[in-house]
């Protein structure tokens, strides 16, 4: 996906447990035609990989770096457990920024 600009209306999609950016797939071309930039993250405690240890903490960390590097106005679409979780872990060391 493309970084936003300043003032670009951004939606950042985070997917739940079992998922990956992937299942934004059909809504991502949707929002994006309606004049949003979409942006994904990859949750590292939803991999595969039967050794990985990464938890909620390196979860809301992805998705806080994510936040940081977006300017302009953002809104996060999160989905099951990204929505309680992970949300409030994540944004709460956000520094937000004023347009303009």
């Amino acid at each position: 996906m493309i970084s936003a600009t300043r003032n670009e209306p951004v939606i950042l999609l985070v997917h739940g447990a079992w998922h990956g950016s992937w299942c934004w797939e059909l809504l991502a071309p949707e929002l994006t035609a309606l004049g949003w930039q979409v942006e994904t993250v990859d949750l590292p405690s939803a991999s595969a990989d039967p050794d990985n240890t990464a938890g909620m903490y390196d979860d809301a960390r992805v998705i806080r770096e994510k936040l940081a590097g977006l300017d302009g106005p953002v809104t996060v679409l999160r989905k099951s457990l990204a929505r309680g979780a992970l949300g409030t872990p994540a944004a709460a060391r956000v520094r937000f920024r004023r347009p303009g």
